[in-house]
């Protein structure tokens, strides 16, 4: 029978910093199908925590609207939170509706 080991509680996770500059505190982590927050400067090759739960204020496409529960995308070209799917990373669902003209959202990742 499989066995599961606990490793840490999940809502934060240790985080590898591959690239080649430093991820900034509360900069938007994208990794692979997830986004995640970081809670700390990051320097480039280091190790770091990165929040991949909770309610954040991220940017988003001022032109749409959203409503409570929908499902978000984050644009890793455009460093924005959008309703379209294609392309894009799954980022969470909106937790407060959105007016056109807006250029932030509360967003549950996870």
């Amino acid at each position: 029978m499989a066995k599961g080991i606990y490793r840490q509680e999940g809502k934060s996770l240790d985080y590898k910093n591959v690239g080649s500059s430093t991820i900034k505190y509360a900069d938007v982590v994208a990794m692979t199908n997830r986004i995640g927050i970081a809670e700390c400067d990051i320097e480039a090759g280091q190790f770091g925590t990165v929040s991949v739960s909770g309610v954040y204020e991220l940017p988003c496409t001022a032109s749409e609207t959203y409503t409570v529960g929908q499902t978000l995308y984050y644009n890793t070209s455009e460093n924005v939170v959008t309703s379209t799917a294609s392309s894009n990373i799954e980022c969470g669902f909106a937790v407060t509706a959105k007016n056109s003209g807006v250029s932030k959202i509360s967003v549950k990742i996870g």
